[in-house]
């Protein structure tokens, strides 16, 4: 066992987060968990009984066939019952208990929120990512490069309109702005011989090198902020009232090329001008202004 060097415990960081957005299909999902899983634990007798034998037990108990139902090891309590239908499931939670290899099992639904904590995102926030290559520009990509502190909501439309490919700007959500780091370093490698698949396959076939990729260095501009914290709560309902409760958008100074909070050299104060002049010639413009796109 290794107690020391790369990869030991002392070397490793504390802790981390990461937020994901659920999906129509992991919502469905946690329902049909719901009516058909249930855990079971050893109340008396045989302590080490293995899942196996539980697996028989419920199937000989119950008329059951190995399509039916699957046992399998589970933390915090001891093992996992996964029912192909939801009447199967019930029966056997009706009966509470059952015996299995010299032991006596109690059983009880599987709750999807049993060891969850409570999490609230009251800021909303505008981000800008610098330097994520033109072919990363995508909602994958931009909800991977921020989902240690933000929750992903929408692309700007200066975005998903394509009509500034300087920055991936986007909206999120998030606990706590200050908590979003001004730089993230962004690693592509090729996908694993499985991809994606919801099926998983053991392969036999060892690496034979070291797994390659390309890294970017994406600047995280924080633009703007929108503090909801102070936004009234329907209990019954699934969201806050928007209509009823406008925060003041709180803007921050940021520029190109420079990490939020250090001062941009002058060659980047120029360009930054000249962003905005060009910027302001279009507003004019678009209102039918005299035409003066002549950055001074």
């Amino acid at each position: 066992m290794a107690h020391s060097g790369i990869g030991s415990a002392a070397t490793r960081p504390e802790e981390d987060s990461v937020i994901i957005a659920t999906s129509f299909e992991m919502d469905q999902d946690t329902k049909d968990w719901e009516a058909t899983a249930a855990i079971a634990w050893v109340v008396y007798g045989n302590r080490k009984i293995e899942a196996k034998a539980v697996d028989c037990a419920v199937r000989k108990e119950f008329s059951l066939s190995h399509r039916d139902i699957n046992v399998c090891p589970h933390q915090p309590v001891q093992f996992l019952l996964k029912f192909e239908r939801k009447a199967h499931c019930s029966e056997v939670l009706k009966r509470g208990r059952f015996k299995a290899d010299n032991a006596l099992l109690q059983l009880r639904p599987w709750r999807p929120l049993e060891h969850a904590f409570g999490a609230a995102m009251s800021f909303r926030v505008r981000l800008c990512l610098e330097g994520v290559p033109a072919y990363g520009l995508t909602p994958y990509v931009a909800e991977r490069i921020i989902a240690r502190r933000c929750s992903f909501d929408r692309f700007d439309d200066s975005s998903a309109l394509m009509s500034n490919a300087r920055s991936l700007d986007c909206w999120a959500w998030t606990a706590n702005p200050s908590s979003i780091p001004k730089v993230v370093w962004l690693t592509f490698t090729s996908r694993g011989a499985g991809g994606l698949a919801s099926e998983v396959f053991v392969h036999e076939v060892r690496p034979t090198g070291s797994k390659r990729g390309a890294t970017f260095r994406v600047l995280v501009h924080l633009d703007l902020m929108e503090d909801y914290s102070s936004a009234p709560l329907d209990f019954f309902g699934s969201s806050t009232d928007a209509a009823a409760f406008k925060p003041t958008p709180v803007a921050f100074d940021w520029h190109y090329l420079t990490i939020d909070g250090m001062l941009p050299t002058p060659m980047q104060h120029k360009e930054d001008d000249e962003t905005l002049a060009r910027a302001a010639a279009l507003a004019r413009r678009n209102r039918g202004a005299p035409k003066d796109d002549h950055p001074r």
